[in-house]
C-alpha cells in the first residue's frame, strides 16, 4: 500500500466510496435525499475540493482503498481545513487504522501550509469512524440533525407565533444579539460574526420563500426562529429541494423553559409543510447547552463535525 497526493484520477472511486457510506446512513435514516446515492452526484462536489484544497489517497495493488481531502479555508491571518462528509472514506476491515494513516499523511501537508486546525464531517452513525478521529484527538463541535413534518403537540396556549413584518427589524436586531452573547459565553465560546444592518434585516423578513417567526406572550416579542431552503452552511447530504432549514434561533432568558421555542419550532414544521418540503434540518454547536438540549429532543443526528 502507499499514499499519494489525491487526483482527478481518484474521483471516481472516491465518490463510490462515499457514496457507499451514504446509502449506510440510508439504511439508518430513511429520511435522508435519496439524491445523495448516486455516485455521479459527488463528483462535482469531489471536482470543487480538489480545485481549493489538497488531500491524500491510499493505494493498494492499484486500487483505491481509501482517501482524505479538505478545503483549505483563509480568513485574514487565520488558516484552517475543512472535510466535508463525502470527502474522506476508507474500506476493509482495518478501515479505522487507514482513516489514521490518512490524516497523518495529509495533516503533514496541511500544517506546512499554515492550516493548523482541522475540521471534519462524520456520519452520525459510523461508531468506526468516530472512534479513528476520536483516537486523534478531535470533539465535537456541530451537529446536523432532520426530522420529519409530523405536527408537533400544543404545548402552551400562551404563546403567539406572527410572521416578521419590516417595522419588526430592530426587535430582530436585538433578538439576534442576544444569540450572538449568549454564543460567545461559557461554554460555546463561538464568535456569530457582525451584527446585521437594519436594511440586512428587513430584506430577511422580506423574502418570500423564507419565513422569520416571532414569539409573543401578552404582546411582548421574546423569541424567533428563522427558516427556510436548505442551508449552504449545512451537512451536503442533507441538502436538497425538499430539505427546509432553521437557520437562527433564540429565546429570551426569561421565557426560556416555558413552551417558547416548541411553539416556534412546531410553526416552522408547519411553513415547511405547506411548502411542500419533505424534511426539516437543523445544525448546532455542540456545546451550545441548551440547543444540544433542545434540538436533540427533536431532531436525529445526520452528521457531526469534529475539530
Amino acid at each position: 500500500m502507499e499514499i499519494v497526493p489525491f487526483e482527478p484520477v481518484h474521483h471516481e472511486a472516491a465518490a463510490a466510496l462515499t457514496c457507499a457510506a451514504f446509502r449506510a446512513a440510508r439504511r439508518r435514516n430513511a429520511l435522508l435525499p435519496a439524491r445523495w446515492e448516486q455516485g455521479a452526484t459527488y463528483v462535482p462536489e469531489l471536482d470543487s475540493i480538489q480545485r481549493h484544497g489538497s488531500g491524500v489517497a491510499l493505494i493498494d495493488r492499484g486500487r483505491l482503498r481509501g482517501f482524505l481531502a479538505a478545503y483549505q479555508v483563509a480568513r485574514g491571518a487565520r488558516r484552517w481545513t475543512f472535510t466535508p462528509e463525502w470527502a474522506w472514506g476508507a474500506r476493509g476491515r482495518d478501515r479505522a487504522r487507514l482513516i489514521q494513516d490518512l490524516y497523518a499523511a495529509a495533516a503533514d501537508r496541511w500544517v506546512a501550509d499554515g492550516c493548523r486546525t482541522h475540521h471534519v464531517s462524520v456520519h452520525a452513525g459510523d461508531r468506526v469512524g468516530r472512534d479513528a478521529w476520536s483516537w486523534l484527538g478531535f470533539g465535537h463541535e456541530v451537529m446536523d440533525g432532520i426530522r420529519d413534518l409530523a405536527p408537533l403537540p400544543t404545548m402552551t396556549t400562551d404563546v403567539r407565533i406572527r410572521r416578521a413584518e419590516p417595522p419588526d427589524a430592530t426587535t430582530l436586531g436585538e433578538l439576534e444579539e442576544g444569540l450572538r452573547q449568549h454564543l460567545a459565553g461559557t461554554p460555546v465560546f463561538f464568535s456569530l460574526g457582525p451584527a446585521r444592518t437594519l436594511e440586512e434585516q428587513r430584506q430577511r423578513i422580506g423574502r418570500a420563500d423564507a419565513a422569520v417567526l416571532l414569539a409573543e406572550i401578552a404582546g411582548e416579542v421574546v423569541g424567533h426562529l428563522l427558516v427556510g431552503p436548505a442551508s449552504d452552511d449545512a451537512a451536503t447530504v442533507i441538502r436538497d429541494e425538499r430539505t427546509a432549514s432553521i437557520v437562527g434561533a433564540f429565546v429570551r432568558d426569561e421565557h426560556r423553559r416555558a413552551g417558547v421555542a416548541h411553539t416556534l419550532l412546531a410553526a416552522a414544521v408547519a411553513w415547511a409543510h405547506a411548502g411542500g418540503y419533505e424534511r426539516i434540518a437543523v445544525d448546532f454547536e455542540t456545546a451550545n447547552l441548551l440547543a444540544t438540549r433542545f434540538w436533540t429532543r427533536y431532531f436525529q443526528p445526520v452528521t457531526y463535525s469534529l475539530v
